[in-house]
C-alpha cells in the first residue's frame, strides 16, 4: 500500500530558527515535517523508534515550494519541487502507523506542532494526503 503526502509551502522565515510545516500524532508517536534554515526534515516516530529524512540546503527561501513524501513498500521518499533530494527504507507499516495513532490523543496541526508551538512563518497553499496511487500536483 502506498500512502503519499503533499503540500505546498512559501517559507518567509529570515533566520535559521525551527518551523514545524506539519504535524500529526503525540509525542509518543507521531509524523512530523520541520524546516530549521534551508533544512527539511521528515519524521515518524514511534515509541523510541523515530525514522527521518533529510536534506540540506533545499528549500527556496520566499519561493513556493512543492514537498511530496511518499512511503510504499518499507521504503520513503522525499521529493521537493519534483526532485527526489532523500529515500531511505523505513521499519514502519502503514498500519503501524495508523494502528498507534488511533490511541490516545492525537493533533492534526499545519503550521505548528503537537503543542502548536514552533509556528511556520510563511503560506501554505494546499495539503493533500493519499492512500494509493497519486500523480505529482
Amino acid at each position: 500500500m502506498r500512502f503519499e503526502f503533499q503540500i505546498s509551502f512559501l517559507d518567509r522565515n529570515s533566520n535559521d530558527s525551527p518551523e514545524t510545516l506539519a504535524f500529526v500524532g503525540n509525542s509518543d508517536v507521531n509524523a512530523a515535517i520541520t524546516l530549521s534554515g534551508n533544512t527539511l526534515n521528515a519524521g515518524i516516530k514511534i515509541g523510541d523508534t523515530v525514522h527521518s529524512l533529510t536534506a540540506e540546503n533545499v528549500i527556496n527561501k520566499g519561493e513556493w515550494n512543492k514537498l511530496r513524501i511518499i512511503l510504499e513498500n518499507g521504503k520513503a521518499q522525499l521529493i521537493l519541487n519534483d526532485n527526489v533530494i532523500d529515500t531511505g527504507t523505513t521499519p514502519f507499516s502503514l498500519s503501524d502507523i495508523s494502528n498507534y495513532m488511533s490511541y490516545g490523543s492525537t493533533a492534526c496541526r499545519i503550521g505548528a506542532d503537537g503543542n502548536g508551538e514552533n509556528g511556520f512563518v510563511g503560506s501554505v497553499d494546499f495539503v493533500r494526503m493519499y492512500i494509493g496511487e497519486t500523480v505529482a500536483p
